[in-house]
């Protein structure tokens, strides 16, 4: 997608200087803005909401190419883009069109008024204006920080909640520890909707157990409800709750990582809880699904890229994780790539201030070469 600075970004840039003076995390000005839209949120179609600290891009990717191997549409809300905005919003893996983006922004900015709001609340407002005008049979959202006072969780009834892996993160909003963390984050749990949950924290796990059952809402947890086994060439999916109809073999995952393999196993389990109201949902389906799926940003090779081809004989991956887990998810693959080949490496790094850079850096000091810090404009 070839998008040159347009209208839709200068109404964007004017969406910043709407930030409140004061960070409050509620729902409130997200409620007001929808019921001058006539609550779109009403009008969504089966929505599956994603909450957790990593992951939940990528296991996101996975349902929706497992859906859509499945033959059906299928509208996806995630954050933060890549390289445009318009990515954020997409029916099919493709992004909405410069002209649709337009309408639903102005729309917005219209119906605010230039009232206070966060970015994030008012493009959250923005796209599901999109998604009550599209012919998507279902709907993938993924929270931006948090879950409990995240704009995307005025959602009232979702088809199904996800907790991926929970760790640190967004400590000054969401509190200190993994368990406070995981509070928040289990605030997308509703009232008897189904939840699926992989924190990768036994602490957290404790959490979600406890909000589930205090929202009565079926818990579907790794290790109780469904394993995975990898044995380097393939993956077994085994599903306990339905006994030897449950265990499915798998290719292994195109994205690197055995942390791909956990998101992996976590939308094939999304996809076998949805299957009672989407029956197209095959196994043939779910193993196309997963090995054609990428995500962009995600340890990406850049080798066959500009920069790739000019700098002939290097090695080039490029990845977004900016906490604690992420650098050890770094890590492991760094030993992998070792052992293989042994080569130097040199680590270009660059970070927001309010994330913990030493965290993240701390388990890749001893992998590393070379690091080179770049420094982000303003921070």
């Amino acid at each position: 997608m070839n998008i040159l600075p347009n209208k839709s970004d200068v109404i964007l840039n004017r969406f910043m200087k709407l930030h409140p003076k004061l960070i409050d995390l509620s729902l409130d000005r997200v409620h007001e803005l929808l019921k001058k839209l006539g609550n779109p949120h009403h009008h969504l179609p089966p929505v599956v909401h994603i909450a957790g600290t990593n992951g939940k891009g990528s296991t996101l990717a996975y349902i929706e190419n497992i859906m859509c191997n499945a033959g059906y549409q299928v509208a996806r809300y995630t954050s933060p883009h890549l390289k445009w905005f318009h990515e954020r919003i997409s029916f099919n893996g493709t992004p909405i069109s410069e002209q649709d983006l337009c309408n639903i922004l102005e729309q917005c900015e219209g119906a605010n008024a230039n009232n206070p709001i966060t970015y994030f609340e008012i493009t959250t407002v923005a796209a599901f204006l999109a998604f009550t005008n599209s012919n998507a049979d279902i709907l993938l959202l993924e929270t931006g920080l948090g879950g409990r006072l995240d704009a995307t969780n005025v959602v009232d009834r979702p088809a199904l909640s996800i907790l991926s892996s929970i760790s640190l993160d967004h400590m000054q909003f969401l509190g200190n520890s993994v368990e406070k963390i995981a509070g928040e984050k289990a605030g997308i749990i509703k009232e008897n909707v189904p939840v699926l949950a992989h924190p990768r924290h036994k602490g957290a796990e404790n959490v979600i157990i406890s909000q589930s059952e205090l929202k009565n809402a079926p818990l579907h947890l790794y290790g109780r409800d469904w394993v995975i086994s990898d044995d380097n060439h393939h993956i077994a999916f085994l599903n306990k709750n339905m006994g030897e109809g449950g265990n499915i073999p798998l290719p292994k995952p195109k994205m690197l990582g055995a942390h791909q393999i956990d998101n992996a196993s976590l939308a094939v389990m999304a996809c076998h809880i949805l299957k009672d109201c989407f029956s197209k949902i095959t196994d043939m389906a779910i193993e196309n699904g997963i090995k054609s799926t990428s995500w962009p940003g995600r340890l990406q090779n850049l080798n066959n890229s500009k920069i790739g081809t000019e700098l002939k004989g290097w090695d080039i991956w490029i990845d977004g994780g900016h906490n604690e887990a992420a650098g050890k998810i770094l890590s492991h693959q760094l030993d992998d790539w070792k052992k293989a080949d042994n080569l130097p490496v040199t680590l270009i790094f660059a970070m927001l201030t309010t994330k913990d850079s030493s965290a993240f850096l701390r388990p890749l000091c001893n992998k590393i070469e070379r690091a080179i810090a770049v420094s982000i404009p303003g921070e």
